[in-house]
């Protein structure tokens, strides 16, 4: 799974919509394009998630540009 970056300035961070719909359009926090739905943002996550509990692929191959999902 590549990691998560804006295609327009390559930003990592969004703006989450004020309506937590899963139609809802999500931003880039940088130059404010949009970069898909919620619903896509969250089943990326979810995807993210069940990887690292599953412990079956390797840590090189789950990519995240999130900081806080990184563990020491």
């Amino acid at each position: 799974m590549p990691i998560f970056a804006c295609t327009l300035c390559d930003a990592s961070a969004v703006k989450p919509p004020f309506s937590l719909d899963d139609s809802a359009p999500v931003r880039c926090f940088r130059c404010d394009c949009v970069v898909g739905t919620w619903g896509d943002l969250k089943d990326r996550a979810n995807r993210l998630i069940a990887l690292e509990q599953a412990g079956s692929v390797g840590r090189r191959s789950i990519r995240s540009a999130d900081p806080l999902c990184h563990h020491p």
